[in-house]
């Protein structure tokens, strides 16, 4: 596909994705572009006039809006060739960290020369940027010219600028953070923590917050990608992917392939196929494959899912109904997404009917085949007139091929908040809703359903209240749900976990002296909440890849890390904190030649003590290893 073929399309495909080729320049397989809203019908007319065996899947982000910001000067340095000794590729040790909030004045992240070890930020959100910023910063640009564009969108931190804020804030051999931030208008920085602050000090911070000592992490260069703030709230999960995609190749672009790089992306969704074939997943696989997994990790969490009651398994028996209770919260005031996933390796599973049931009420929608699209208004008034945007939607269509041939279907049901501010727009019911899936075909089928994330993610708030299927009560510490229902709590894991080419992390408990006493042969025991394999797709490799503390101890919960200040600490949990300890092991073993310095105890053959649940060793065994802290 060519560069005039894209923009005939409405398409303004990066530099970073163009890659020079005997016929000129050829697009890369996985992408990102920006459309203009009012060219979308020119987009997908040009999809759909593609002749086979050319087959194209694209997925719509969020809306790229750039604020407006009225500089009061222009950063200039006195000579291009000094922005040319900075602002160059990275070499040697890189960290790469993905996340929200980037403290990059902090102390942790200074080198013996006072200057910033975070060597390069893109913010993708402006949003975060005082409109009166000192300095006015540039759109991310290419290393090979200031007028090619690398991304059309957010701003971006440039080494030489780093240096020059660094530099004029100093006094007496001490940093003014206050300052730094003011400089640059870096309004989330006013914040006492942030997620990305805590991910990046157990990362990369000198020194490692963990056992205050220095390793081979606490000198790497640093380069940081702020997310937005919209499309990580979006409870969707899909309108991160693009940025994702974006950053990894930012990462790319801004070291040199000589590089040892490891990326830390401490967040994650419920959703999706779990079989190494979405979107995402695929491009992950991609990037890593241009610079090879030995010089480009990928690090992410497996998830604190497991006692969230958001997967459901079911076996489709043939002409019989199955039901699904999804109990949709009151006072929610985002959108609530539920997806069903199941195929197979011929088409006797595009026979799937689905229904869905609204709470209190004998309406229901559906039966909606393979290939259809239904959706209902519900009964919301708007100004005495019936409101005509859909309460509920359900999308039933097929997705992706795995390679062992398996066919992929989806069923994809959006509501409305239950608590909508805006009258004009849909609002669903909370309560019970009845998922009924019925099998016509020849054969039983095995489904997936996976219940959407809506819970607030990298600390951005709002008043968003997770649904979740319909389960007894029990205590979190159970191995799993009764056996005669279809909810599990296995099959949890991160949506972004069985890429090939991923480290997944899940999170464990450090035993207490008195608990290693009693249960002294117990290597780890899992948190009660990270999320378990495997994925839908066993040859992918295994679910879990690593296992690293996320609580202290029983009663002391979280890791203890850095804010967003030099004398700022913070505790927090979950597998996101334990993520960034892999990545810091990952980078200190591609640091040295030789064995690998990596302590680790095999959980092939745990031994399980007295009076100690069984699932709290045996989800995780087979799979992982434990980096000690």
């Amino acid at each position: 596909m060519s560069d005039r073929e894209l923009k005939q399309a409405g398409m303004l495909a990066s530099k970073a994705y163009w890659a020079q080729s005997v016929d000129g320049l050829d697009i890369e397989p996985f992408f990102t572009a920006l459309i203009d809203k009012n060219r979308l019908s020119d987009f997908v007319q040009m999809i759909a006039g593609l002749a086979p065996p050319v087959k194209v899947r694209f997925e719509l982000g969020h809306p790229v809006i750039q604020r407006a910001r009225v500089a009061k000067t222009q950063y200039r340095l006195k000579k291009d060739v000094e922005r040319s000794k900075l602002d160059v590729p990275l070499t040697g040790k890189a960290i790469a960290v993905i996340d929200y909030g980037c403290p990059f004045a902090h102390a942790a992240y200074l080198n013996s020369r006072g200057r910033s070890r975070v060597r390069y930020a893109w913010l993708q959100d402006t949003g975060s940027l005082l409109s009166g910023a000192t300095y006015a910063l540039p759109r991310v640009r290419s290393s090979t010219g200031a007028d090619r564009k690398l991304f059309r969108y957010g701003v971006e931190l440039l080494p030489s600028l780093l240096a020059k804020v660094l530099t004029e804030n100093t006094s007496g051999g001490r940093t003014d953070e206050n300052a730094c931030y003011e400089a640059v208008g870096y309004d989330l920085m006013r914040e006492a923590t942030t997620h990305g602050a805590h991910v990046l000090s157990i990362a990369a911070g000198y020194k490692n917050p963990l056992n205050d000592s220095k390793d081979r992490a606490s000198d790497a260069k640093i380069i940081f990608v702020q997310l937005p703030r919209a499309a990580v709230a979006d409870a969707s999960g899909g309108s991160m992917n693009c940025h994702v995609i974006d950053a990894l190749r930012y990462i790319q672009a801004r070291t040199d392939p000589s590089a040892d790089v490891v990326v830390n992306m401490s967040f994650g969704t419920h959703a999706g196929p779990h079989d190494g074939t979405s979107l995402l997943e695929r491009a992950i696989d991609n990037i890593v494959n241009l610079r090879t997994p030995d010089k480009f990790k990928v690090v992410i969490p497996a998830g604190n899912s497991f006692n969230a009651a958001c997967h459901a398994q079911l076996t489709l028996h043939q002409d019989r109904s199955h039901e699904l209770n999804w109990e949709v919260m009151p006072d929610d005031s985002t959108d609530s997404f539920l997806e069903i996933w199941y195929g197979g390796n011929d088409n006797d599973a595009d026979q799937v009917e689905v229904e869905v049931h609204e709470p209190f009420s004998d309406t229901f929608l559906g039966p909606v085949k393979l290939n259809q699209v239904a959706s209902w208004c519900g009964d919301r008034q708007t100004g005495g007139n019936q409101c005509n945007e859909p309460a509920c939607t359900i999308v039933h269509t097929a997705s992706s091929v795995r390679a062992d041939g398996y066919k992929n279907r989806v069923v994809l049901i959006a509501l409305a908040p239950t608590r909508n501010d805006q009258h004009d727009q849909a609002e669903a019911r909370y309560g019970v809703w009845k998922i009924r899936l019925t099998n016509k075909g020849a054969k039983s089928l095995v489904a997936d359903a996976w219940i959407e994330r809506d819970d607030p993610i990298l600390d951005l708030g709002g008043s968003c209240r997770q649904s979740r299927f319909v389960v007894e009560h029990q205590e979190d510490t159970e191995q799993d749900y009764p056996a005669n229902q279809s909810v599990t709590k296995f099959c949890t894991l991160n949506s972004y976990a069985t890429a090939k080419h991923v480290q997944t992390v899940g999170a464990a408990v450090k035993p207490s002296e008195r608990a290693h006493g009693l249960y002294a042969t117990v290597p780890y025991r899992a948190a009660g909440y990270s999320s378990a394999g495997p994925g839908r797709d066993s040859t992918n490799g295994p679910a879990i890849n690593w296992v690293a503390y996320s609580e202290e101890s029983d009663v002391l919960p979280g890791i203890n890390a850095a804010g967003t200040r030099t004398r700022y600490w913070v505790r927090r949990d979950g597998t996101s904190v334990a993520a960034p300890q892999v990545t810091r092991a990952l980078m200190n073993e591609m640091s040295v030649v030789g064995p690998s310095p990596i302590k680790f105890v095999s959980a092939k053959q745990p031994v399980v003590p007295p009076k100690q649940p069984k699932l709290q060793l045996n989800r995780i065994a087979n799979q992982a290893r434990l980096v000690e802290s």
